[in-house]
């Protein structure tokens, strides 16, 4: 998977959470040579991205907009790439 510029929202809508936690699927993807693995579902023409392991990283906390110390990291934190 490859994106030029990656830009999220946070989902908080219920049904389309479960559905999307019913159609994940394992990645990994690269963001300024760093690689992580994550869960992913694509419906409908839309990318979602499921956070899975914590990292310590910038571009992580960027992508699932966690606190800089990661206190708040969850698996399974959905976000749309927009």
């Amino acid at each position: 998977m490859y994106y030029h510029n990656l830009n999220v929202s946070q989902i908080t809508d219920m049904k389309l959470i479960e559905k999307i936690n019913n159609n994940l699927e394992s990645e990994y993807i690269n963001i300024n040579d760093n690689i992580y693995s994550i869960y992913i579902c694509e419906m409908d023409n839309i990318t979602y991205l499921v956070s899975k392991i914590e990292y310590k990283s910038l571009e992580f906390k960027k992508i699932f907009n966690f606190k800089d110390d990661l206190s708040d990291f969850y698996k399974g934190k959905i976000v749309k790439i927009i």
